[in-house]
């Protein structure tokens, strides 16, 4: 069976480059936000992953996460 090309991404690690993100986002919001707290490749290729959907909170995109593992 075929592995996702997405790196796994603990939701801790995650919370912690996304501080300070506004609510609702775009995944494209979100991944600015990653940059502006100098997130790893590893963070801004998980976000590239996501489903373009409008995250209205941190919870969502915690969803987001264990649908994309």
């Amino acid at each position: 069976m075929a592995q996702t090309s997405a790196p796994h991404v603990s939701p801790a690690d995650l919370a912690h480059y996304l501080r300070g993100a506004q609510f609702p986002a775009s995944k494209q919001d979100l991944k600015a936000d990653a940059r502006k707290n100098h997130a790893p490749s590893q963070i801004l290729h998980f976000i590239d992953e996501l489903p373009e959907d409008q995250y209205r909170t941190m919870a969502e995109v915690m969803k987001a996460l264990g649908q994309v593992e």
